[in-house]
C-alpha cells in the first residue's frame, strides 16, 4: 500500500518541518488549494499524506480504523529526519492527539478537531437534524450518506456565504468515509499522557461539526486558551480567510525553533 503524500519544501527550510493531517472525507488535497503553498512561501518544508483509501492513497478505507490511521501518519513522520509540527484537522485531529501520546512531536495544532472525549456532541447535534441520514449511515456501515449532498457539504464544512463554486468542488472530491473509524472515535484521546507538547487549538466560529464550546473544551482539556476564526466554517484551510489561518500556524511553528 502506497501512500499519497504532497511533499513541498523551499530552498532554505525553517527548523521545525509542517504535517497536514486531513480529516474523514478528505485528502491530502484540502491543503493544496492554496494553503500548503503558503506555507511553503512562508519557508516551511511541508508533508500532506492522504490517509489510506483517500485522495491518492493506495488501500481501502472501508473498514479502516484510527489504530491503522495513526499507523500512516506514523510512517510518514518516520520518514522526516528532525521532529516535526503536527496540523491535525478534524479526524485528524484525533489521530494527532493520539500521537503525541507516545511520539515526540515538536508541537501540535488542532484545528476544528474532535475533542479527547470523542465526537458525542456533535453526533447528538446530527441526529437531531439529519436523522435519516445518520440511520442511513449506521445501516450501510458508511458516513458516505452524510456528504451526499452539496447541501450537506455546506452545512457540515462551510458557512451560508462560501462561495458556491468552492462547495462544488469540495464536494466533487470528497469520499466515504469508515464508519468503524467513526466508532473509534467515541475512545477519544487521553490528554494526561501528553506531557510537555507545545499545543495550539484553533477553531472556527461558525463550525457546523464542532462549534465554539467543543473547541473550548479541547483547549481547556491541554491548558491553553482556544482562539477562534470568525466567519470561518469547519475547513479552516479551504474556506473564506484561509489566509490568516495558516498565518498564525506559520507564526507559532516558527516560534517553536
Amino acid at each position: 500500500m502506497g501512500l499519497e503524500i504532497i511533499h513541498r519544501s523551499p530552498k532554505s527550510p525553517q527548523a521545525v518541518p509542517i504535517v497536514l493531517l486531513h480529516g474523514a472525507w478528505h485528502g491530502a488535497w484540502c491543503w493544496d488549494k492554496g494553503f500548503l503553498e503558503r506555507l511553503v512561501d512562508g519557508g516551511f518544508e511541508v508533508f500532506a499524506p492522504s490517509l489510506r483509501g483517500h485522495g491518492k492513497s493506495g488501500g481501502s478505507a472501508r473498514f479502516a480504523n484510527l489504530r491503522q490511521y495513526g499507523a500512516d501518519l506514523a510512517s510518514v513522520i518516520d520518514t522526516i529526519d528532525r521532529p516535526p509540527a503536527i496540523v491535525g484537522h478534524s479526524m485528524g485531529g484525533l489521530i494527532t492527539q493520539r500521537y503525541i501520546a507516545t511520539h515526540p512531536v515538536a508541537g501540535a495544532i488542532l484545528m476544528g478537531s474532535v475533542s479527547p472525549r470523542g465526537p458525542w456532541g456533535v453526533t447528538g447535534n446530527t441526529a437531531k437534524r439529519h436523522p435519516w441520514l445518520l440511520t442511513k449511515s449506521t445501516a450501510t456501515l458508511s458516513l458516505g450518506p452524510l456528504v451526499s449532498n452539496r447541501s450537506m457539504v455546506r452545512d457540515l464544512f462551510f458557512t451560508p456565504s462560501t462561495p458556491d463554486d468552492l462547495v462544488a468542488w469540495t464536494e466533487d472530491r470528497l469520499m466515504d468515509e469508515s464508519y468503524i473509524a467513526y466508532v473509534d472515535m467515541f475512545a477519544g484521546a487521553s490528554p494526561k499522557k501528553v506531557s510537555g507538547v507545545p499545543m495550539l487549538v484553533l477553531g472556527g466560529q461558525e463550525d457546523g461539526i464542532f462549534p465554539k464550546p467543543v473547541v473550548q473544551r479541547t483547549a481547556k482539556a491541554y491548558g491553553v486558551k482556544a482562539e477562534m476564526f470568525a466567519g470561518m466554517g469547519h475547513d479552516m484551510m479551504l474556506d473564506t480567510g484561509w489566509e490568516s489561518v495558516a498565518d498564525r500556524i506559520m507564526t507559532w511553528v516558527g516560534e517553536l525553533e
